[in-house]
């Protein structure tokens, strides 16, 4: 099956995210020092390819389906400013010839840091990302064997 990896507009940058629970939740900083090496949709996106065994839409596989996963969220969140945990969550769609959706999940991963920076972080969203490959994998599984997949060709 095709994959297709979307990013909310705020994740369409290579910085390397977090925010502070305790102070301010909602808004979105950035590591001065670090970055990603492409944005992470790109990223998790390569990553997905390679964990969860799917081909990327632009490939040129011949299938009938889509999946397509709509990332929201990709950062490191502080719940005190030592302990800290990666989050990687979004919607994932699974679209047919017709561009009809055939089955929809939400997925969301929460990963312990181990330790209160950048690097913590990185290693935490790394792991995270596989949870999601794994989760991914397995709600793909479940629809090719309830035959929700059926007409996917793949």
């Amino acid at each position: 099956m095709a994959l297709e990896v979307r990013a909310a507009p705020w994740l369409d940058a290579p910085s390397i995210t977090y925010r502070l629970a305790y102070d301010e939740p909602l808004k979105r900083r950035q590591y001065a020092e670090s970055r990603w090496a492409s944005q992470p949709a790109s990223l998790l996106a390569q990553y997905l390819l390679q964990k969860a065994g799917l081909v990327a839409a632009n490939g040129g596989a011949v299938t009938s389906c889509v999946t397509r996963l709509s990332l929201h969220e990709f950062s490191q969140l502080f719940e005190t400013p030592q302990i800290s945990h990666a989050i990687v969550q979004g919607k994932v769609d699974v679209v047919d010839g017709k561009r009809r959706i055939v089955a929809s999940q939400h997925l969301r991963v929460q990963t312990p840091a181990a330790s209160a920076n950048a690097s913590g972080g990185v290693s935490a969203l790394v792991a995270a990302s596989g949870e999601l490959a794994t989760q991914l994998r397995d709600w793909l599984d479940r629809l090719e064997a309830d035959g929700v997949l059926k007409n996917c060709g793949g």
